[in-house]
C-alpha cells in the first residue's frame, strides 16, 4: 500500500453547504496531496424529510431486511429508530462505495455519518475514521449510542483537545479510542466556537495566550464590548495581535497541514489491513 495511491470514501450527511467550507477545503487539500477521494452523501434532494427517510428504510428493508436489522442491532438499542436509518443508508450506499473500492472510509461529524461509515467499513473489511467537531456530539441526546459508534472507529480525529475532554465528559472513554488532533481550517473552528461558546476552538487555540486577540468568555456581551473598546483605544496593539493571528492561522490551521495529518493516519491504517 505504501507506494500505491490512497483511496478514501468520504461519508457526509449531504453535499457540503456554505457553513461547511472547512470540509470542501479539506477535500481539496487531500486531493492535491495525491489521494483519490469520492464523496458519498446520505441525503440527496429532500432526503432530510421524514417521508424520504421512511421511504429509504422501507426500500432497504425490502431489498436486504437481514442486513438492515443486523446493522441496526449492531449500533445498539440506545440509538433507537436512527439505527434503522443508519442501517438502511449503509445498504443504499454500499454498492457505489464498493465500486469505488476505498482503502479507508471516513466520516465528517460523529452522528449519522459516522454510524453509516462504521457499518459500511465493516461490510467492506476496511478501516473507518471520523472527524468530531463540536455541534455534532454536544447536541447528541443519546450518550450511550454516541459512545458505541465512536468505539467502533479505527481512529477519531478532532479539531482540538477540548473536543476530546468534552467527549470524555459525555461518557466516551477516549483512553480506549485511538485519536488525534487535526486542526480544522480556521473558518470551521471559528464557526463552531461562535455557535457553542468555547468548545472546539478559539479559547484553546488562536487566542489562549492573549497575543492573537482579546480572549472573552462565551455568551458575555460586556466582555465583547470591552474587547472592542480595547481595539479602538489601542489600534497599534490590535494590529500586532491581528498579525500574530494571521501567522498562527497559516502555521496551524492550513488545509494542507490538516491533510498531511489525515493522510499519515489513513496510510498507516490501510497498511495494517
Amino acid at each position: 500500500m505504501s507506494n500505491e495511491r490512497l483511496r478514501v470514501a468520504y461519508i457526509l450527511l449531504g453535499a457540503p453547504g456554505y457553513s461547511e467550507t472547512f470540509i470542501s477545503a479539506e477535500v481539496h487539500a487531500v486531493r492535491a496531496a495525491g489521494v483519490e477521494v469520492e464523496l458519498f452523501a446520505i441525503r440527496k434532494g429532500d432526503g432530510g424529510s421524514r417521508l424520504a427517510q421512511a421511504a429509504l428504510v422501507s426500500c432497504a428493508l425490502v431489498r436486504r431486511p437481514l442486513k438492515v436489522f443486523t446493522h441496526a442491532f449492531g449500533l445498539g438499542p440506545s440509538y433507537g429508530a436512527r439505527a434503522f436509518l443508519a442501517g438502511a443508508s449503509a445498504v443504499s450506499l454500499l454498492r457505489d462505495i464498493a465500486t469505488f473500492d476505498p482503502d479507508v472510509v471516513h466520516a465528517h461529524f460523529v452522528n449519522l455519518p459516522t454510524a453509516v461509515a462504521v457499518l459500511t467499513a465493516d461490510d467492506l473489511g476496511k478501516p473507518a475514521t471520523a472527524t468530531a467537531h463540536a455541534a455534532d456530539f454536544m447536541l447528541e441526546r443519546k450518550p450511550g449510542a454516541l459512545e458505541r459508534r465512536i468505539r467502533r472507529l479505527d481512529h477519531l480525529f478532532a479539531v482540538s483537545a477540548a473536543a476530546f475532554r468534552q467527549l470524555n465528559d459525555r461518557g466516551v472513554s477516549m483512553s480506549e479510542v485511538p485519536h488525534s488532533i487535526v486542526r480544522a481550517s480556521f473558518d470551521g473552528v471559528f464557526g463552531e466556537t461562535a455557535g457553542l461558546g468555547e468548545t472546539a476552538g478559539l479559547g484553546e487555540t488562536a487566542l489562549v495566550d492573549h497575543t492573537c486577540g482579546w480572549l472573552v468568555p462565551p455568551i458575555d456581551p460586556e466582555a465583547v464590548a470591552d474587547a472592542i473598546r480595547n481595539v479602538i483605544r489601542s489600534p497599534e496593539e490590535a494590529a500586532l495581535r491581528a498579525s500574530a493571528l494571521r501567522c498562527r492561522i497559516r502555521s496551524e490551521f492550513s488545509p494542507e497541514l490538516q491533510a498531511t495529518r489525515l493522510i499519515d493516519t489513513w496510510r498507516r491504517l490501510a497498511d495494517s489491513t
